[in-house]
């Protein structure tokens, strides 16, 4: 991804302040109604770009625009939101074992797939399907140990490329800042920081594996270090 792309990226993310009923209505052709600074910004085509998202943003009708924007998705999918024809062809999660799935495949090419781990999971994408499968282990609480289970193409496309983002989330929950503010734009800027803080534990823990800290300690030192050179400074100028 390009500089320019990200900065298009990031001002497509401000810019949702002005909220539409529908994401489609940014593009539409009604005049002032279609938001041209959005809508312009993302005019490229044929350019095979493929997006991970989690079961916050996928719907059906999310994945045709993106396919028309030659924009390819993976992503998990709630069941209220698999369509009712595509839901009746799908057989029920308890009549399926651990390991096994269940793919249906649209007339334009949109895949979604069941699949029974722990708990049933739901995939959908507009370029991966079933195959080809790999093996991956599980544990199987009826057997009280880890068994090989096969795992389809589109839930291992979704857990390689999505699983930092999730883990990052997940890092990011367990110590957000306590700061609650209704201005966007700080609440924008405190999730950035809690980003960066998170990489850069990630980093510390690979450079010194031999040295374990937890996150929280982390942070704390960092934060620590902070108030202590604001406060060395101020006191180097009270000293002047």
């Amino acid at each position: 991804m390009s500089v320019q792309k990200l900065k298009t990226f990031l001002g497509i993310i401000m810019m949702t302040y002005i909220k539409y009923p529908f994401t489609r209505m940014y593009w539409s052709s009604v005049p002032g109604l279609r938001m041209d600074t959005i809508a312009n910004s993302m005019s490229d085509k044929n350019m095979n770009h493929k997006l991970f998202m989690d079961n916050l943003f996928t719907t059906l009708h999310l994945l045709q625009n993106l396919q028309s924007f030659d924009i390819f998705v993976v992503g998990t999918l709630q069941t209220n939101r698999i369509p009712k024809e595509i839901r009746k062809k799908l057989p029920d999660s308890k009549l399926l074992s651990h390991g096994m799935s269940a793919v249906v495949t649209s007339s334009d090419n949109i895949t979604i797939v069941r699949w029974i781990d722990n708990n049933p999971v739901h995939t959908i994408s507009t370029y991966a399907g079933s195959f080809p499968e790999n093996e991956v282990k599980r544990w199987d609480r009826f057997k009280t140990e880890r068994i090989e289970i096969p795992r389809l193409f589109s839930i291992e496309q979704y857990n390689m490329l999505m699983g930092g983002v999730d883990l990052m989330d997940r890092m990011i929950a367990h110590y957000p800042h306590g700061f609650k503010n209704k201005r966007w734009y700080q609440r924008l800027f405190f999730h950035l920081v809690n980003m960066a803080l998170v990489n850069s534990w990630y980093l510390f823990k690979l450079k010194n594996q031999d040295h374990k800290m937890p996150l929280l300690t982390f942070k704390a030192s960092v934060a620590t270090a902070l108030i202590n050179l604001g406060t060395s400074r101020k006191r180097m100028t009270i000293c002047k």
